[in-house]
């Protein structure tokens, strides 16, 4: 169901009466979020008039007055109206703006996002709308409320509501400019996607099914176009023999969104640190991180120096044998080059582990691995999926509906799947929220975005670190799904603390590790025979080669994200911090020429705390021990982890 907020003709109405209304939601028969909304000029329409239906509320709340604003149920409610309006419109917005095929409607949409964080940003820094949840007496209230409550008068502290007029202006002025920079910085990669031309010789190493789909599209001259999307990054990486294609799809993957986001990038390092200051904090570092568990910028410079200096033995031993399998074929190197190492590091796995990292392939087609994500977690927690009935729009023919039931066949949830690449689209992985799940209110909502082989064009064959990420990200969709039967939006859904966000979906990829359960579903996509277990047994001794490394890549993303924004502005050299941070972290020599930072999207939307991947690793693995690894599908501990750490 969905709340619809009263017409904006009851504008004369008193506000009791209005409330003792509101406190029926009028509830309509469920629908998918994207009916109503297929044209620009009709999104534009429909969620203006959402945004201002949550003006009016915001009005009614505060024409309340201090004394009837003690009633916190009624106040609450409320307040908590007007974030559900909000808040849908603006994932809404986030989402359509990152997929839709169409670059008007993804106009339409940033229009939309700009305008309900310009309202969402009113309304964090309105005095008279604190007051009134400040007025409010909690002491019967339950303990999901009280929290709320709490939570949401320290954002208010955090966001300056208690600051002077003209500083609240000028906040609300900075964040402004800062969603303009965020949406032109993650534009800009979608659309900096890069190709280069190779040699159908070129290819030599690749996996069959790869080069197949390659030689289907070679012109007269035997050549064939690479792009930068992850379908043709990660096999060249790993397994072209070509060493000079390696080097000029990594300059190219490199270069994306370079050197447009030169500028917009520290637009952004610049706003953010202004923000900070206007809000009383030395650096944008320690003021995003004064909402998490760790607490401040030295800590996370801490606990990445803590990380680094445990894998680093490690990593230098991984690096001396890369360096030593390399000098066989190239006698006196000296160095394993950027563009080098996942190649290498495929090589040692295959002749001391007896894994080739391709066998995997032709047992993970992309269809077979939906089903198994589909079967596992439906057995794990007890739910299952089916297609959202009728003909849902969707905003691209390859995009999936479904809808999630428990037990007793209630539809608890709905999302969508865009899984494949394509021009103008979100380049990397990610769950978008669309809803938030409330009790007798709506549904909750969201999307898995991914950038999967596509079936539609060719075997659509997954590397097996697609299968990890597909796990991953529907670890998110399931816990925003579980987490959206509470009262409150402000507090369902995803909405803790941001350094145990990804902890249950990296915990989740530890199932397509499990052989038992990868055989559940990983079958030869010609013959049907199912992944062999010994082949699983092989790549997880594999696996452990190159962690060290693997580690130690993390800490250097860690460290930019922290670097560009633990410093006044002014101080951050956006090429010598990266180098610094990259000649710190890795044995390998530093590439001149790179650009990473320019397509590196966690820069905007993870800022300073990119180190909470790792942090959340660590309680991933603690809460993994409760289950057994010889029988990871028995429900019993995933319903008790669902009730325990996910529904909540």
């Amino acid at each position: 169901h969905v709340l619809r907020a009263p017409s904006l003709s009851l504008g004369g109405m008193p506000w009791i009466q209005w409330l003792l209304l509101l406190s029926t939601p009028v509830l309509l028969p469920a629908m998918t979020f994207f009916e109503g909304l297929e044209t620009p000029g009709a999104f534009l329409a429909v969620q203006r008039q959402r945004l201002g239906e949550a003006e009016l509320l915001a009005d009614r709340l505060r024409a309340v007055s201090l004394q009837d604003a003690r009633d916190a149920r009624t106040t609450l409610k409320l307040y908590d109206s007007i974030i559900i309006l909000l808040g849908n419109v603006a994932r809404q917005a986030s989402l359509l703006s990152n997929v839709h095929p169409d670059a008007p409607y993804r106009a339409a949409a940033e229009e939309i996002e700009a305008a309900a964080d310009a309202l969402s940003d009113t309304l964090d820094l309105d005095p008279a709308i604190f007051q009134r949840l400040e007025a409010m007496d909690v002491g019967a209230e339950d303990a999901t409320t009280q929290h709320y409550v709490s939570k949401t008068l320290r954002a208010y502290h955090l966001n300056g509501v208690d600051r002077d007029p003209d500083t609240r202006a000028r906040v609300q002025a900075v964040r402004a400019e800062l969603l303009s920079a965020s949406q032109d910085f993650q534009r800009n990669i979608a659309q900096g996607q890069r190709e280069i031309t190779a040699t159908l010789e070129e290819l030599g190493g690749l996996p069959a099914d790869y080069v197949a789909q390659k030689r289907k599209t070679a012109d007269g001259r035997g050549r064939v176009t690479i792009t930068t999307r992850y379908p043709d990054v990660k096999p060249i990486f790993r397994s072209a023999d070509s060493d000079a294609l390696r080097q000029r799809l990594l300059q190219a993957y490199e270069d994306r969104a370079y050197p447009e986001n030169v500028d917009v990038l520290n637009r952004l390092i610049a706003k953010r640190y202004e923000l900070a200051g206007l809000l009383g904090f030395a650096n944008y570092a320690d003021y995003v991180t004064n909402r998490t568990m760790i607490g401040n910028a030295a800590r996370v410079a801490e606990f990445t120096d803590r990380i680094a200096a445990a894998a680093e033995a490690r990593a230098r031993r991984e690096y001396g044998q890369l360096l030593e399998r390399k000098r066989r074929d190239v006698p006196g190197a000296t160095t394993v080059n950027a563009w080098e190492g996942s190649y290498w590091t495929e090589k040692v796995r295959k002749e001391e582990y007896q894994f080739d990292v391709s066998s995997l392939r032709p047992y993970l087609p992309f269809r077979r691995v939906r089903e198994g994500v589909f079967n596992v977690t439906g057995t794990l927690f007890q739910i299952s999926f089916r297609p959202c009935p009728g003909a849902a729009p969707v905003w691209h023919p390859s995009v999936e509906c479904h809808e999630i039931l428990d037990r007793d066949q209630a539809v608890v949830g709905r999302f969508y799947l865009d899984m494949h690449p394509r021009d103008g689209k979100y380049t990397h992985a990610a769950h978008f929220g669309i809803a938030t799940g409330v009790r007798g209110v709506q549904l909750p909502e969201a999307c898995l975005v991914c950038n999967f082989p596509d079936p539609a064009t060719g075997d659509g064959l997954l590397e097996f670190s697609d299968v990890t990420t597909f796990f991953h990200e529907f670890g998110h969709l399931l816990h925003s799904t579980f987490a959206g039967d509470g009262p409150w939006a402000g507090v369902g859904g995803i909405s803790m603390e941001r350094d145990f966000v990804e902890a249950p979906s990296q915990m989740l990829e530890e199932w397509p590790r499990n052989a038992q359960v990868l055989q559940t579903f990983a079958r030869h996509h010609q013959t049907g025979a199912p992944l062999p277990t010994e082949l699983v047994e092989r790549m997880r001794q594999a696996e452990a080669f190159g962690r060290g490394l693997d580690v130690l890549r993390q800490m250097l993303y860690a460290r930019i994200s922290l670097t560009y924004y633990d410093r006044p502005a002014p101080q951050v050299d956006l090429d010598a911090l990266y180098r610094a941070a990259w000649t710190r972290s890795l044995p390998q020599p530093f590439r001149n020429g790179s650009h990473l930072p320019c397509a590196f999207g966690h820069l905007d939307g993870y800022s300073a705390v990119y180190y909470t991947y790792k942090w959340s690793e660590v309680i991933a693995k603690d809460m993994f021990t409760v289950f057994d690894e010889k029988n990871l599908l028995d429900p019993v501990p995933a319903m008790r982890y669902k009730a325990t750490v996910l529904a909540p």
